[in-house]
């Protein structure tokens, strides 16, 4: 009402002063006043203005009706700050069982992806269990595998002990091969002096053919000169044609007894001779026999401990479980071996081929060297013949012209004559018989020689099967080769294909050694017999079947367990990757949700935090208008000016203020006395203590509560 009336007075002063101002211009017009007089006029108008509102002013403040209505508008004020404040605790309740549901369901979600990330270890620690499960099994089949390449090496090492063996025969089969050679040629040298004996008994022969001769030529120069004499004399010719007929007679029966006994002789030497040489060809036929028979034995001892220690490397191979490539070299450093050791073999196999054809080339030589003698003993005999012959044609022309010159000789002459040619024709008969018994003699000189001959071809024919086995040999070898180059090629592909290969290999260097030990005892057999090629095949046979059957069923296990290994390895790698995957995707996805509701939350409390601290800074001024009202009773106009024009805390500063000037003793026995002011004190202290706790549940709570403690209300409250 005061201020009403104010406002009236105003609007009637202004009222006023508008009329009286615009008679004043009007009657003297508005240019004659100076400025000084419009400051006069201005200040005669707003003075009685500033009264007006000074005394009405004055008079609300001493006015009761005024007081009350005033306090009245406080109480209501406070009673709607105190029904916010309900309101805000009702909200601030809602929010914190939000709060409590947002915070349950984190912590379930926590729960959740603890649940999932101990799902996940647990996963992974079987994963790697799985792992070292596997890494244990590859260890043991790498153990296993090591175990089988040392079982492997040392079979290796007894079958490279075993070709070494094999290798060590070789020497002894050139020995016995060099005892055939030296039998040879003892028998060579035996029959090269037997036939030099029968070169000697040949021209003994001729020496005493020539004796013969000269012997006859004698006797018909002497039957010359006596049938001369005969002309001469007729008597004493009678006399010296008997005396020179008796002495031609001895004379020719001694010639040829001689020369019958030095043929008997020549005969029963080259009989000897003959026989010896057939049995030193006997003997080296027997020696050749027995060398190959115990050749052969020792082969096929050799064989037999060959498909032994295939039969115990196949029982090796048998125990191992896995494949791998840890043994290639130690494998391809056997083969290595092996291939020097058949090369070794084969070029000992050329070196003795060679050395027994050269002596086969030499006995041969030798052999060809004793023809030449035989045929001068042949070509002396046949010379024997022609000169006995021609000594006939002599003898028998010699009495023809003895019959003739002497047509009337006596008959004791032509008996003598007779009885001469009677004894010619003897000794004619005799050379006769000298001849045949020569011819016969040439006969089993002829056989001999035939029988080396054959001997000869049969020897050749052997060098010749023993070549074709060499280059047979040789040519396994070098397949052999081209399968190790092929396998040392096929070893950079995968550890199972190699694995394979290898073992083909192995099978085909098996059968290889099968077919080349089956050659050589194939060779060696047709040396001596033929019969032993069904033992020899079925050596082969029992080699094939026991080792490479055995071999190639532990191979395929190889690949299949190899296979298995590696699928096992593969799908467990698999699973493991996608389990890691599937981890990684969920906990992207459960950070992701986090990291938003942390946000979202984050947004909301920063937002409630703004609206609660506005209600509770609104409410705790309102409270410090109560607890500055009970402090002092006077509250002066220009607070309520500032507090109206917006600045809240000025009751707070004039709280601190009073409080600052006072005695605690005061302040407490006000606060016992006045009701009101107790409960505005503890409503303060109540609202900002609630605003202290909102905000330290917030991260950045402990900088808030510091700011609002030095702040006014903070003051207050310490107060």
């Amino acid at each position: 009402r005061v201020l009403l009336v104010a406002s009236l007075a105003s609007l009637a002063w202004l009222a006023l002063a508008a009329a009286a101002l615009w008679l004043i211009v009007g009657s003297s017009g508005a240019g004659a006043l100076t400025l000084t007089e419009w400051a006069g006029v201005a200040g005669g108008v707003a003075a009685p203005l500033s009264a007006i509102w000074l005394i009405a002013l004055v008079a609300a403040r001493v006015w009761p009706g005024q007081q009350r209505e005033m306090l009245a508008r406080i109480e209501a004020a406070e009673e709607r700050f105190a029904l916010t404040a309900r309101e805000t605790r009702t909200q601030l309740e809602s929010i914190d069982a939000v709060l409590a549901a947002v915070t349950a369901r984190v912590e379930g979600l926590r729960k959740v992806f603890a649940d999932e990330v101990e799902g996940f270890v647990t996963a992974t620690d079987a994963a790697v269990h799985r792992t070292r499960t596997l890494a244990g099994a590859l260890a043991e089949d790498r153990a296993a595998i090591d175990a089988s390449a040392a079982a492997l090496a040392e079979s290796g090492d007894k079958a490279r002990a075993s070709f070494d063996s094999l290798a060590s025969t070789l020497p002894e089969a050139e020995a016995q091969v060099n005892r055939i050679a030296g039998l040879l040629a003892t028998s060579a040298t035996d029959a090269r002096t037997q036939l030099q004996e029968t070169e000697d008994l040949l021209a003994a022969v001729w020496t005493r053919s020539e004796e013969a001769g000269a012997q006859a030529k004698a006797a018909t120069e002497s039957l010359t000169g006596v049938i001369s004499a005969i002309a001469a004399s007729a008597a004493d010719a009678e006399g010296r044609l008997g005396t020179y007929a008796a002495a031609l007679e001895a004379s020719g029966d001694a010639a040829l007894a001689k020369t019958g006994e030095a043929l008997e002789a020549t005969r029963v030497g080259v009989e000897a001779q003959t026989a010896a040489l057939a049995a030193a060809i006997s003997r080296t036929s027997l020696d050749l026999e027995d060398i190959g028979g115990r050749a052969i034995e020792t082969i096929a001892g050799r064989i037999t401990a060959i498909a032994e220690h295939v039969s115990e490397l196949s029982r090796r191979i048998a125990e191992q479980d896995a494949g791998s490539r840890g043994f290639l070299d130690t494998v391809e450093r056997g083969f290595s071996v092996l291939d020097a050791k058949l090369g070794n073999a084969a070029n000992s196999s050329e070196s003795v081929l060679a050395s027994l054809s050269a002596r086969i080339a030499q006995v041969r030589g030798e052999i060809d060297s004793l023809a030449a003698p035989l045929g001068t003993t042949r070509g002396a005999a046949k010379e024997i013949g022609d000169a006995l012959g021609a000594v006939r044609a002599a003898t028998e022309e010699a009495l023809a012209s003895l019959a003739e010159g002497v047509p009337s000789g006596a008959e004791k002459g032509l008996g003598a004559i007779d009885a001469l040619r009677g004894s010619v024709a003897n000794l004619s008969q005799d050379i006769d018989r000298v001849s045949e018994r020569a011819a016969a003699i040439n006969t089993p000189i002829a056989a001999g020689r035939r029988a080396i001959d054959e001997l000869l071809d049969g020897l050749e024919d052997q060098r010749e099967s023993l070549e074709a086995v060499v280059g047979k040999v040789r040519g396994e070898i070098e397949t052999a080769r081209g399968i190790l180059s092929g396998v040392e090629q096929s070893a950079e592909s995968t550890a199972l294909s190699a694995t394979t290969q290898l073992i083909d290999a192995l099978g085909r260097v098996r059968e290889v050694a099968a077919q080349t030990a089956g050659t050589v005892k194939s060779a060696l057999e047709a040396v001596v017999d033929e019969a032993r090629e069904a033992l020899s095949k079925a050596s082969r046979d029992a080699v094939r079947q026991s080792a490479i059957e055995p071999v190639e069923t532990q191979i395929k296990a190889l690949e299949t367990a190899g296979a298995r290994s590696a699928d096992a390895v593969q799908a467990a790698a698999e699973r493991l990757s996608r389990q890691l995957v599937s981890v990684a995707e969920t906990a992207a996805a459960i950070e992701t949700r986090v990291n938003e509701a942390d946000a979202h939350l984050d947004a909301a409390l920063r937002k409630d935090i703004g609206r609660q601290s506005e209600l509770l800074v609104e409410a705790l001024n309102s409270a410090s208008i109560d607890i500055a009202k009970g402090l002092s009773a006077e509250v002066t106009e220009t607070a309520w000016k500032q507090y109206l024009a917006g600045e809240r805390g000025v009751f707070s500063r004039r709280a601190v203020q009073i409080l600052a000037n006072r005695d605690a003793k005061e302040v407490a026995r006000r606060y016992s006395e006045d009701a009101e002011f107790r409960d505005g004190v503890r409503r303060y202290i109540h609202d900002f203590e609630a605003m202290l706790r909102r905000f330290n549940a917030d991260r950045d709570g402990n900088a808030l509560s510091m700011t609002l403690l030095s702040s006014d209300l903070g003051k207050l409250y310490v107060a």
